[in-house]
């Protein structure tokens, strides 16, 4: 096949009419990685900008990320699958509060876990200070919107003497 004599005509060459009439544009494709130049991410409102950076590297305050979350169908923010600060595991209850896990920043949720219990426990979100619930004996639960300040100690104790629970998993984000 001849190479076209005309800028116009190479043009013309490029494109192909199908079966149908329909325009098509010829064009060879192969399986391989796509490779872009400097990606950027620029806000909707202002002209700040985020670079694009392996997860290992340093950054500053100064250095603008992505943030994402979870939502569900209705588009409401939802606690599953988000990222855990701390979790903890006690293995067995006692009548004094005893720390399960303590919170590195402040957190928001708690995930418990209590299902392979026959007794039931308390939970203090504040060191065993005041911020307390019950978490009955086969519980598995979540709560939203509760403050756990960082450094505080999320504890655990019996519901009832000498009724120690089993296998008590606490999450906190």
């Amino acid at each position: 096949m001849a190479l076209p004599s005309s800028v116009t005509d190479m043009e013309k060459a490029k494109f192909v009419a199908d079966g149908s009439g329909n325009t098509c544009v010829r064009t060879s494709l192969s399986a391989g990685d796509i490779q872009l130049g400097a990606v950027e991410l620029k806000d909707g409102t202002a002209d700040t900008r985020g670079t694009v950076n392996a997860a290992n590297t340093a950054r500053t305050t100064a250095t603008s990320v992505l943030a994402v979350q979870n939502v569900d169908a209705t588009g409401r923010v939802t606690s599953e699958a988000m990222a855990v600060q701390a979790y903890g595991t006690d293995a067995a209850g006692a009548n004094a509060y005893a720390t399960v896990v303590t919170a590195g920043a402040e957190a928001r949720h708690v995930k418990y876990n209590l299902s392979s219990s026959a007794y039931s426990a308390v939970i203090s979100l504040d060191g065993g200070t005041t911020d307390s619930f019950v978490v009955e004996a086969g519980e598995v639960g979540v709560l939203d919107g509760v403050l756990i300040a960082a450094g505080a100690a999320v504890q655990a104790k019996n519901l009832t003497p000498d009724s120690n629970y089993t296998n008590l998993y606490i999450s906190i984000w």
